[in-house]
């Protein structure tokens, strides 16, 4: 049997179909309802987009900075917009440079901590918008960062670190209203130890390295309106190959061969399901793939993830995951 790798990040995009959102359409088509497994209130006041700014720091096994949101007043009246944390440290929350009241719930075993930021009453209209920058860090307790240290990587020389935010674990990444009932576009500055690589389901914009040469920082874009669940980031000693005219494979460099030869019929797959959903068309295929040093890989990562390319998430991708698995 065929061992499908540890992280796979596979979407593709639908070139024409009718099922593609049109530019500047609603988050939602019908009205937010509230959602159990979240504290925040979403249906109230909602996170309209984001930026992400953190800087991976190993030895401490933490991901520090800030958060900016973007947040839009969906009932006249809202005091306050609740985001989901868990086990993060909020240290601030800023307003155009001005102090910001905040106050953290109980803690919840299994949903973490709300976190409510208060709304100015000048500012409680429906379809105001206001942006708050959170600053905050993430802790080793937190479920969503996975850490490994050199000795559990193929390489056997740098650390590597990689994030699971579904189903509710997005929450212990950022604060954020964790939930599928609202999708938002984002953007990231992830800041890591050079010579170490940095992706995302998202666009890389562009990456600096600082003037000592010490770090290199990596920017993202996702335009895509996307659920709290599919923010994903992985860092480690990365190479990347091409395996045909749309799809790429990444995986630690000393891997990224092996990665390559399993997903060589990859085209293959990507046109036996178009043809099979007629009029669906896969211009770009991605699979990130990663083996660590893991005696038995699984996916980890949901097959729709999306990229900047994508209108939406190309659902056939179960087929190729199927065959891959099991070829005929």
């Amino acid at each position: 049997m065929l061992h499908l790798p540890f992280n796979l990040l596979l979407a593709c995009r639908m070139a024409g179909s009718k099922y593609a959102p049109v530019p500047g359409s609603p988050a939602t088509a019908v009205p937010p309802v509230r959602d159990p497994t979240s504290q925040g209130n979403h249906y109230e006041a909602r996170v309209a987009s984001f930026h992400l700014n953190l800087t991976a720091d190993f030895d401490r096994q933490v991901l520090s900075g800030s958060v900016e949101i973007e947040v839009e007043v969906l009932k006249a009246g809202v005091e306050a917009v609740i985001l989901d944390t868990n086990q993060l440290v909020i240290s601030k929350v800023t307003n155009g440079g001005q102090p910001v009241e905040f106050t953290l719930g109980e803690q919840h075993p299994v949903f973490g901590k709300a976190l409510r930021i208060a709304i100015p009453a000048a500012s409680r209209a429906v379809g105001s918008r206001l942006k708050y920058l959170i600053e905050y860090n993430t802790t080793p307790a937190g479920s969503c960062v996975q850490w490994l240290p050199p000795s559990q990587t193929a390489g056997k020389k740098y650390p590597y670190l990689f994030t699971q935010a579904q189903a509710i674990h997005a929450r212990s990444l950022l604060p954020i209203q964790d939930t599928p009932g609202n999708k938002i576009p984002w953007t990231a500055s992830i800041t890591v130890p050079a010579p170490l690589v940095a992706i995302m389901s998202a666009e890389r914009t562009g990456q600096k390295t600082s003037d000592d040469g010490k770090f290199i920082t990596y920017e993202f874009k996702q335009s895509i309106l996307c659920p709290s669940y599919l923010i994903a980031l992985a860092v480690g000693a990365l190479g990347k190959r091409e395996i045909g005219p749309r799809s790429y494979v990444w995986s630690e460099k000393e891997t990224v061969a092996a990665g390559e030869f399993e997903f060589t019929e990859t085209e293959k797959f990507i046109q036996g399901g178009a043809k099979g959903g007629a009029s669906f068309a896969c211009e770009r295929c991605y699979i990130e793939f990663d083996c660590c040093s893991a005696k038995r890989l699984w996916v980890v990562f949901g097959p729709e993830n999306v990229l900047p390319e994508w209108r939406c998430v190309w659902r056939c991708v179960c087929v190729v995951l199927t065959l891959l698995q099991h070829p005929s």
